[in-house]
């Protein structure tokens, strides 16, 4: 047990101690998408070590060719036995596919052999914006919930993960008042987080992925994702629900409504001024 929540305290720390040049030469990429693919890598070496895989090093390549598809090739190295490799491949018309772009690259990282066994689903919605308003209000009080969650649940199911994934989102909202690199690093982990949550569950989630497309500054993915949302029926989850204003954004034309001028209530305060793509 001390072992996994060890492992789990430097896959978190990571964040900070790597995100300081840890930058993939890719174009086109917003600010999350740039960061994905290697964190999706590190949380699933994370998983597999609790099986005890033996992963003690990551290492990726990543080339665009001539005909604009982006390939990234991934291993990940053992202590003992053969290392296990990747390679996951794009055309960079996919990354304007919302979640399912996510899917997507998770789905060739897993592959068969090292994809999720199923998990009690429960309302992974409602455990989302659970982590979410739990996470702070610094980036590093939202690392710091992160880590007790592992520490509660060192063998996460599909409502843990999704609620990891809601704690690391809410940490990097500050990106709203200045980008710094470990931005990009927790809005990718916690893509990476919703990806497990869908696998475990077998579902896909929907709403939830509208405040990552926000961060990341893709207002159309992010109106088109927050369609269905729901408040959830937790009264405590209710402010941080309300703060993104999805029911707004959903049926809004035009400019996303957290670029509208002369709101000046939380819920348009928290999204005002979304950050450019890439970094």
């Amino acid at each position: 047990m001390k072992g996994l929540v060890a492992l789990a305290v430097l896959a978190l720390t990571q964040l900070a101690a790597r995100a300081q040049f840890y930058a993939p030469p890719v174009d086109f990429h917003d600010v999350a998408q740039r960061r994905f693919p290697v964190e999706a890598a590190r949380v699933l070496a994370w998983l597999q070590n609790q099986q005890q895989a033996g992963v003690t090093e990551i290492t990726y390549e990543v080339k665009t060719s001539g005909a604009t598809e982006v390939v990234w090739s991934f291993e990940w190295k053992k202590a003992k036995g053969p290392s296990r490799k990747a390679v996951v491949r794009y055309p960079e018309s996919a990354l304007r596919k919302g979640a399912d772009w996510y899917r997507d690259v998770w789905a060739q990282l897993t592959g068969a052999d090292w994809a999720l066994p199923k998990t009690p689903a429960g309302d992974l919605e409602m455990e989302f914006w659970n982590g979410a308003s739990g996470a702070g209000i610094t980036r590093m009080g939202g690392v710091a919930a992160g880590l007790e969650q592992l520490a509660a649940a060192p063998q996460p199911a599909a409502a843990d993960s999704a609620k990891l994934a809601g704690t690391l989102l809410e940490a990097a909202v500050p990106v709203l008042s200045g980008m710094v690199t470990i931005d990009g690093s927790l809005m990718g982990r916690s893509a990476a987080w919703l990806c497990v949550a869908e696998q475990q569950s077998g579902t896909k989630l929907g709403a939830v992925w509208a405040p990552l497309f926000a961060l990341a500054g893709r207002g159309a993915e992010a109106r088109a994702a927050c369609g269905e949302s729901r408040e959830p029926e937790e009264k405590t989850l209710g402010p941080v629900w309300r703060s993104w204003d999805l029911p707004h954004a959903a049926g809004a034309r035009g400019a996303p409504p957290h670029l509208e001028a002369g709101e000046p209530s939380l819920r348009r305060a928290r999204l005002r001024g979304v950050p450019r793509r890439g970094g």
